[in-house]
């Protein structure tokens, strides 16, 4: 994980692949390429040293305690394993480890789609999120799996609830950014309150779509219990919460990606080739889990208020209201992600990223995008027989 988090940070654009492969005898070898800065022949010899971090302008960038690698490589040696890396400055590098790992048999532990094991139903689940769209995927998914779900709408509302019949709630999804109060300070102050009235510990769930690790230590440092990546599916939601609910510890969450593609604003021109207009995958997901003509009017909703989302994007680029922009941005982002309207949530993601510093030409480029995607996203649903 450290291997493709550094390559990710120092990697602007092209791409980060992790590979792993057998050497025979139960030596595994394991390869994180990527097309990032790279690294000058005379600074690779004390990358594995302790408070190493050769570029200092990259280190101010990402605070990064120069720790990592040091680690990896007392973790490596502790396997009797080797650690190392190939690199040319500018043109990216190659990290790699071998350790062995003897092959075992595998646990048959979760499996997915209408294999499901049983999970109790009728537990209340409290969902915590601003975004409408996303307040009725979750809804949906979680009846389909039995259970019965109340919402939120920040942070404040749900600590309300909380405080008014903690008793009543078996688990909590909790968003991160929110409106009043975001995900990890609604966080805070529950476990104060547990503290204080000596309350048995409920489990609450963070929904993000950020993966990175520094992500993942705001939310355990809130007092969260665990995250789900957004958007997810009914096995991937049946899967992290059937840990709670269940008391099932050896049910595990684990995800994997192989490639992540990443873009640069001058590759925005043609990004909609670089990204699909839809994820199949969700689609389809989309498609089992509700009613088609719920399912219609969820996306007939979305496409609405697409063209009134465009609008205020673009007003606040005129008035160069930046915050405004990046909120609005985030809004879309998960709106579209929810619904398998991938290059749509692409194209929020960036701007939402951009917002802030970006010049405003560069962000014009973005909002142009979207225009082009609302009508290519709406042909594309219709082709996937998404609408009755």
């Amino acid at each position: 994980m450290n291997l493709i988090n550094n390559a990710l940070k120092f990697t602007e654009e092209g791409f980060v692949k992790c590979q792993i492969k057998p050497l025979g005898d139960d030596n595994i070898l394991m390869e994180v390429h990527d097309t990032g800065c790279g690294i000058a022949e005379a600074d690779q010899a004390q990358l594995f040293s302790a408070f190493s971090q050769v570029d200092t302008s990259m280190a101010r960038r990402h605070e990064g305690t120069g720790l990592g690698l040091a680690i990896c490589k007392r973790l490596v040696d502790a396997m009797q394993g080797e650690i190392g890396v190939n690199s040319q400055q500018g043109l990216g590098s190659r990290f790699w480890f071998t350790v062995s790992l003897p092959e075992t048999e595998p646990l048959a532990i979760y499996q997915s789609g209408e294999h499901l094991p049983a999970m109790p139903s009728h537990h209340h689940i409290l969902v915590v999120e601003d975004n409408p769209l996303n307040q009725t995927v979750a809804r949906v998914m979680l009846e389909r799996l039995g259970q019965q779900v109340s919402v939120a709408e920040n942070g404040q509302e749900a600590l309300d609830q909380l405080k008014a019949d903690h008793g009543r709630f078996d688990l909590v999804l909790m968003d991160m950014q929110m409106p009043k109060l975001d995900g990890t300070e609604t966080t805070q102050r529950w476990r104060d309150y547990e503290a204080v009235h000596q309350l048995p510990k409920l489990p609450i769930v963070a929904m993000t779509a950020n993966v990175m690790p520094e992500h993942r230590e705001r939310c355990i440092q809130s007092g969260m219990d665990d995250m789900i990546h957004k958007p997810f599916t009914r096995d991937e939601l049946h899967q992290v919460i059937g840990r709670y609910l269940l008391n099932d510890e050896s049910v595990e969450s684990v995800s994997i990606h192989a490639t992540v593609p990443i873009k640069s604003p001058e590759s925005l021109g043609d990004s909609a080739g670089a990204v699909q207009v839809l994820d199949k995958r969700l689609c389809e997901e989309l498609q089992s889990t509700f009613e088609p003509k719920a399912l219609d009017a969820l996306l007939t909703t979305f496409l609405t208020r697409l063209g009134e989302r465009i609008a205020r994007l673009n007003a606040y680029w005129q008035s160069e209201d930046r915050q405004a922009l990046c909120l609005e941005a985030h809004s879309l982002k998960g709106a579209a992600s929810s619904l398998g309207c991938a290059a749509i949530a692409e194209q929020a993601s960036q701007l939402e990223q951009a917002a802030l510093e970006a010049p405003l030409s560069e962000l014009m480029i973005y909002l142009e995008r979207l225009v082009a995607l609302e009508a290519t996203t709406k042909l594309a649903l219709e082709q996937e027989s998404m609408f009755v």
